[in-house]
């Protein structure tokens, strides 16, 4: 919650950006990019979490795929390019510097509240957003936080997932 409260707080407007679509606050990052005069931006941040099958996102993607092939990516701040990850409905981008994670820092609660409003679509029902998340946190190679306590240190009471380490109890 720090994180967010900092993010929000930040001179640099995609930063805040951010942290103000960490906390689901669609409406003020819409207004937030409009003060700072990225129009565009906040017309696309508008329609994030229309999934990714949507006309809008489709075209997001298509245009971060042109960008890698030009090998444009390299010269977009990094959190421009998580921006368009996210209305793009795609939780990680491989580009040709480093790849794009959506979900980089977020703790476990963040990451699946990503998964609900912006990255599983309108439609999509608890159930597989629940389904998506477990995939993204107990993948071969995780994208996201996995759902630990934050009082970890102490494992009394928390719920295990099968190898030892704790799940918070507020995940199950």
């Amino acid at each position: 919650q720090d994180k967010v409260r900092a993010a929000r707080e930040k001179s640099d407007h995609l930063g805040k950006v951010l942290g103000l679509l960490d906390s689901g606050d669609v409406e003020a990052a819409c207004d937030a990019l409009q003060e700072a005069g990225d129009h565009r931006a906040a017309m696309l941040i508008s329609q994030i979490g229309s999934g990714p099958n949507s006309q809008t996102s489709r075209l997001i993607q298509h245009q971060i795929n042109r960008w890698r092939e030009v090998q444009a990516d390299r010269h977009i701040d990094a959190d421009r390019l998580r921006l368009f990850s996210l209305v793009a409905g795609q939780p990680v981008q491989n580009g040709n510097g480093e790849a794009v994670n959506t979900l980089a820092g977020l703790d476990w609660q963040r990451a699946l509240a990503h998964h609900l409003w912006y990255l599983g679509g309108p439609l999509a029902s608890v159930p597989d957003t629940l389904s998506a998340y477990d995939g993204a946190w107990n993948a071969a190679e995780p994208y996201c936080s996995r759902p630990q306590p934050k009082y970890s240190e102490d494992t009394e009471g928390c719920l295990d997932d099968g190898q030892g380490a704790p799940l918070d109890i507020k995940y199950h």
